[in-house]
């Protein structure tokens, strides 16, 4: 099973080639929602890759492409950081509905 989750996470970008700072752009945003919004991978997956991307922040290895997307850009890894919190034992904090309306109104690229 940790071999499907590293492929998964590969799959989405979050295995920094070494030298190399890892990038995130809108464009992997928006798939990573649209993936966790259709049920293509887990809460889980989706809190496992914005903790990479904080680590990559952390060690300053992560670049924000274009870099006036920022701030655009940080807000969605905080917000898919802890998206596997629940309220009680069978009810996240945020529901399907709700994480698709926020990525509506805040991520989503134009069609």
């Amino acid at each position: 099973m940790a071999r499907r989750h590293t492929t998964r996470l590969i799959e989405m970008g979050t295995k920094p080639v070494v030298g190399k700072p890892m990038q995130l752009t809108l464009n992997e945003v928006n798939e990573l929602f649209i993936k966790l919004i259709e049920a293509d991978i887990s809460r889980e997956d989706a809190d496992r890759w914005a903790y990479a991307k904080m680590q990559a922040f952390d060690a300053n290895e992560l670049e924000f492409y274009p870099c006036s997307d920022e701030v655009k850009l940080w807000n969605a890894v905080q917000y898919l950081y802890g998206i596997v919190t629940k309220v009680s034992p069978n009810e996240y904090m945020h529901s399907l509905d709700e994480i698709k309306d926020k990525f509506e109104a805040e991520w989503q690229l134009p069609a």
